[in-house]
């Protein structure tokens, strides 16, 4: 069997061969190879959409529900750092939702995070996230938190987009297991 070409390693193709379009299709049929070619190709235009650039906000009110004693009663009452994860997520997953495709969503498969400073119940904690990197599925995030005085966190958080039936099949076999 002929190995991949350097390509699929580094270089121009490596995108390409990442989302597996020709450099992937060997030992495939004639039909089978053109169909895989073509369902590649057209996913790259349709990403065309979610360029690095794009930016999101929201804000969110800090209720007793997003208190850190909700988690563990002998720390201070104020927003959990828990939540705050959280609204980066969303606030993530808010940008790219409009250009997503039928039956696509994404999942958090990554973060690198910083809580700085504590925010008080009944504050308002605002986001704003950029998209700084597509790699094929993979969108690379900057998210900031902010509240009414101060900036209260940062971080780089990684989603990757996937078909969500497929997804959930694989969760709900999973399920079975125990």
């Amino acid at each position: 069997m002929r190995r991949h070409s350097k390509s699929a390693c580094g270089g121009p193709d490596a995108r390409r061969a990442k989302l597996g379009t020709r450099h992937q299709v060997v030992g495939l049929s004639g039909a089978q190879r053109a169909r895989r070619i073509f369902r590649n190709e057209a996913y790259l235009q349709v990403r065309r959409n979610e360029k690095p650039g794009m930016t999101h906000e929201m804000e969110r009110q800090v209720t007793e529900d997003l208190s850190a004693q909700k988690v563990f009663p002998h720390v201070p009452n104020v927003y959990a750092t828990r939540a705050m994860v959280g609204h980066f997520e969303e606030v993530c997953a808010e940008m790219v939702l409009p250009h997503l495709g039928e039956g696509e969503q994404t999942v958090g498969i990554g973060m690198k995070f910083s809580h700085t400073a504590a925010t008080p119940i009944g504050m308002n904690v605002r986001f704003e996230a950029k998209l700084v990197e597509v790699d094929g599925k993979k969108l690379t995030y900057e998210v900031e938190g902010f509240d009414e005085v101060d900036k209260i966190g940062e971080a780089t958080h990684q989603r990757f987009i996937i078909n969500a039936d497929k997804f959930n099949a694989k969760m709900a076999e999973k399920a079975k297991k125990t």
